[in-house]
């Protein structure tokens, strides 16, 4: 069903896009979509989740949830990989909802707060650069966006170290 939107999200405008549509181009009934999501937002959240998770498996990541600087290669090729429906998906004013699904993606759950905080930091700061590689229009190259990435991340790491 995911992709059913994501294919009439290049045929129209996302808020005319309705359930019987989506279902009938997936070849399922309205009562399978309701029974699996409540949103066309959660479509979204669900597609991003499982292209992440086949991607991190491919790329054979150790850490696919959370954060962790060597993922960060791996962070800037999939969003580059994925340019297009991440764009369909800003047309439609549904940054909020990537950020949704980069919150079930990259933060674990910590009992501790302070890595709480920590992962909030980085989920935030990474989808903030995200953000603007993507209002952009994808200009740099996943390689420049690697490279800007670990500066930063290097750079916050290497003054937080200096106190």
């Amino acid at each position: 069903m995911a992709d059913s939107l994501i294919a009439l999200m290049k045929e129209k405008e996302y808020s005319k896009i309705t359930i019987n549509e989506i279902t009938e181009k997936a070849g399922v009934g309205r009562a399978t979509y309701f029974r699996h999501v409540k949103s066309k937002e959660e479509l979204i959240v669900y597609k991003l989740k499982m292209c992440w998770e086949r991607w991190a498996e491919e790329a054979g990541l150790r850490m696919t949830t959370g954060f962790a600087l060597e993922n960060t290669e791996a962070f800037f090729r999939f969003n580059y990989a994925n340019r297009e429906w991440f764009l369909l998906a800003y047309e439609a004013g549904l940054s909020q909802t990537l950020l949704s699904a980069f919150d079930a993606i990259f933060v674990e759950q910590s009992e501790a707060k302070e890595q709480q905080y920590a992962n909030s930091f980085f989920k935030y700061g990474l989808f903030g650069i995200l953000n603007a590689w993507i209002l952009n229009g994808f200009e740099e190259s996943p390689e420049e966006m690697i490279a800007i990435g670990k500066k930063i991340i290097s750079s916050i790491v290497y003054d937080a170290t200096k106190n």
